[in-house]
């Protein structure tokens, strides 16, 4: 049987437990920001720099959180000059976690665009968004816009 198309599989995946946001009407992302405002943090979208392990708090949805993302880091031998590939990379906590913690570049490919979105202003907000982009689209069909050393 033949996958569904890009539009479609990303709307069959709103309707999965991890990504279903507590209101209906609300989406996922604006959890994140009341998470962050919470614990006194402005909106990624003007905020001067937030700390990382914050945002991973939110945004590692792993069961590890980032710690999990650092030991993948570790174990995938990323550094300054190596170039990883997240792919499904959501609300992007580990590309984030994983630039951060060693220096390397990420690019994230996530199926949904309003998480691509709000990774991209987590990565900015946390100091990271010269080194880790985040591209809208199905991993099976967008290119990755350089080679990489390391898959996540």
């Amino acid at each position: 049987m033949p996958a569904p198309p890009a539009a479609s599989a990303a709307s069959e995946i709103k309707r999965m437990q991890l990504y279903s946001s507590k209101s209906p009407s609300a989406p996922l992302s604006h959890e994140v920001y009341e998470s962050l405002a919470s614990l006194g943090h402005a909106s990624p979208s003007t905020a001067a720099e937030l700390p990382v392990e914050d945002v991973a708090r939110f945004t590692c949805l792993n069961y590890t959180g980032s710690a999990g993302a650092r030991s993948a880091a570790s174990f995938l031998g990323l550094s300054p000059i190596v170039s990883c590939l997240d792919l499904g990379s959501g609300l992007g906590g580990p590309a984030i976690v994983f630039s951060s913690a060693t220096g390397c570049e990420v690019t994230g490919v996530e199926l949904q665009p309003d998480q691509a979105a709000v990774a991209k202003q987590l990565a900015r907000a946390c100091g990271v968004g010269n080194r880790v982009t985040f591209v809208a689209g199905d991993f099976l069909t967008v290119p990755p816009p350089r080679r990489h050393g390391a898959l996540a």
